[in-house]
């Protein structure tokens, strides 16, 4: 598992993709992430002390000191706000077996890219957390993602005796199925990740291609893997080596091909889609988008790919074309806040940063944050496209009443406060047909205020909305 700047998480997305970065550290689940950044996030995890085992000598010395001699250099790339890079620092970099390993055979040192920009440049860090091996004075290997302590071990172990994590991973991906063994699936892609991390894009290259046009067929589970975060390995190869994103160029086309034909299948819409994204083709998407949007079958493709769709409009502020997303106000307000909380209770929890306080209340209020823009747009959407009645309907399945006595009554009471406040932030921000909505935006004020939240600022700013002329 690895992340990336933090920055970029809080794209309208999925919420339980904010999870990531924490909740799947110990899974070496690859986490693709978002393109488009909405805005910074309103706090981060504290800098915590880093572990014993990390020299405060600069880079260079310590590079020297591996010349000519068996030491290995590890170079962590790390960041204060990087999930996995904490849970390492919490078990693999103080466990005992490699803090001795260190002591008698290596160095260590932590590189954070957002203190040290210009050496997390030079070292080509752009995941968390990436390990760089220095051996002989020279860069020799690198791993991304969470490592534990036998991993790490059995990484430097390699490293000291020079082989390299490629070698190892072309040795257990095997063959391709020529010699009719069995193809592991996994371990190939495992190997396809690291070319592309070591910016090997030939080799990289085509065995992410052989990896699209393959892995369902001999491994039908992994269809749901393949439209997902393999999409990012596509992206990745695509955008660094222009013979691969030829092949998928030419791949998607065909794909288009057989709908314009109408011999498509669902499958072929969602690989079609998906490389389009990886092609970073978004004016291709909106422009299939406009032509299905209004027919009256559309209902079921478009609630397939909202979640996908939803911040192209959202960049190109398509608000109405938003809301077309929205067929039931009510089901989509549940679903959104279902997401929410689901994703508060595993931040909360022994699976995400629960245990340590600080980082799960960082990443809950990360997640607030998103959470709160992503419906407060929604909401504003509606208005915009003329559906008064039904933002207010959505509205109100969002903030459902807490019952008496619930356990957490006062957080959602207060939460519900800054939901109802976001709403109207969020129809500001749109600021079309707001005269059309007055009375239910002040309402959403009032109640805010009164459970709590602070209105003033955006009351005013409502009220002067409210005396111009209709946006449309």
């Amino acid at each position: 598992m690895n992340c990336r700047p933090i920055a970029r998480l809080l794209a309208p997305v999925s919420l339980l993709s904010l999870l990531t970065p924490v909740a799947l550290a110990q899974t070496g689940a690859p986490a693709a992430a978002p393109a488009q950044a909405a805005s910074q996030p309103a706090a981060k995890p504290k800098k915590d002390t880093k572990p014993a085992i990390f020299d405060d000598r600069p880079l260079d010395d310590l590079i020297a000191l591996t010349k000519g001699t068996d030491k290995v250099l590890i170079v962590k790339g790390t960041a204060v706000w990087c999930g996995p890079c904490k849970q390492m620092d919490r078990t693999t970099w103080i466990d005992p077996s490699v803090v001795s390993w260190f002591k008698e055979q290596g160095f260590a040192i932590a590189v954070d890219v957002d203190e040290q920009p210009e050496l997390a440049q030079r070292l080509r860090i752009s995941a968390m957390p990436t390990m760089i091996a220095f051996r002989d004075g020279q860069e020799f290997d690198r791993v991304l993602g969470y490592q534990s302590a036998p991993d790490m071990l059995k990484f430097v172990e390699a490293v000291k005796r020079g082989e390299s994590s490629l070698t190892r991973l072309r040795r257990e991906a095997g063959s391709r199925g020529e010699d009719g063994k069995p193809v592991d699936i996994q371990k190939r892609m495992a190997l396809a990740a690291a070319l592309l991390d070591q910016a090997k894009f030939d080799e990289g290259g085509e065995e992410i291609v052989w990896l699209w046009d393959n892995m369902v067929r001999l491994n039908p589970s992994m269809e749901a893997v393949r439209g997902s975060f393999f999409v990012h390995y596509v992206q990745q190869a695509s955008d660094a080596h222009a013979p691969t994103a030829r092949a998928f160029r030419e791949r998607r086309d065909a794909l288009a091909k057989q709908l314009r034909a109408g011999t498509g299948t669902w499958s072929t819409i969602d690989d079609w889609y998906s490389l389009s994204e990886a092609l970073r083709d978004e004016d291709e998407i909106l422009a299939w988008f406009d032509r299905i949007k209004l027919k009256d079958d559309s209902g079921p493709t478009l609630r397939r790919f909202a979640d996908r769709l939803r911040p192209m409009l959202e960049l190109r502020q398509r608000w109405t074309d938003m809301a077309l997303l929205v067929r039931d106000p009510v089901a989509h307000a549940r679903e959104d806040r279902r997401q929410h909380w689901t994703g508060v209770r595993v931040a909360r929890s022994p699976l995400g940063a629960g245990a340590n306080k600080d980082e799960a209340e960082a990443l809950v209020s990360m997640m607030g944050e998103a959470y709160r823009q992503r419906v407060g747009r929604t909401f504003g959407g509606l208005l915009a496209a003329g559906r008064v009645a039904d933002a207010e309907k959505f509205a109100e399945a969002l903030v459902p009443e807490p019952a008496e006595g619930e356990s957490d009554r006062a957080e959602l009471i207060k939460d519900n406060a800054l939901v109802r406040r976001a709403l109207v932030e969020g129809a500001l921000d749109i600021g079309q047909r707001l005269p059309t909505a007055g009375a239910l935006l002040r309402g959403l004020l009032d109640r805010a205020e009164k459970d709590g939240a602070d209105v003033s600022a955006v009351r005013t700013r409502l009220e002067d909305a409210l005396k111009t002329p209709a946006k449309q």
